[in-house]
């Protein structure tokens, strides 16, 4: 990470360093292992759409993640969060099959997981929007 700052030039290290004391917060004493991640689609009607999570995590344990890293100087929101990761739980036997969803808020060393309770209802959400994304786009064609 070290290198990285500090090959980033004057616009950019603040940021660099950022994400880099955040990435280094987040895993603290831990030392997963990066592993193979997929890419996925998932499709509901005429929608498509493309899933890479930027890496995959496996602990010590053997329990591995296929993370989703938010770099962005605004907060991750929780409902981007959701949504991204009921995809991704969606998809995960083509990313990464028995792998946990999960996304990061880098800057910030905040991981978001769903929680059981909400899956059904962010399940109906993420699909009502697709249908909303979807009657837009015939409007406009």
């Amino acid at each position: 990470m070290a290198a990285l700052v500090g090959q980033a030039n004057e616009k950019s290290k603040p940021h660099y360093i950022e994400v880099s004391e955040g990435w280094l917060r987040y895993l603290g004493r831990r030392q997963p292992v990066v592993v193979d991640v997929g890419t996925a689609r998932w499709t509901y009607g005429n929608l498509e759409v493309r899933l890479t999570p930027h890496l995959a995590l496996q602990e010590p344990d053997g329990t591995t993640s296929a993370v989703f890293l938010h770099f962005k100087q605004a907060p991750l929101s929780r409902d981007a969060a959701d949504m991204v990761l009921w995809l991704m739980e969606e998809t995960m036997n083509q990313l990464r099959p028995r792998a946990q969803a999960v996304a990061v808020d880098v800057r910030r060393s905040k991981q978001f997981m769903l929680k059981n309770r909400n899956r059904q209802k962010i399940g109906a959400w993420v699909r009502s929007e697709a249908l909303a994304f979807l009657s837009l786009w015939d409007a406009a064609a």
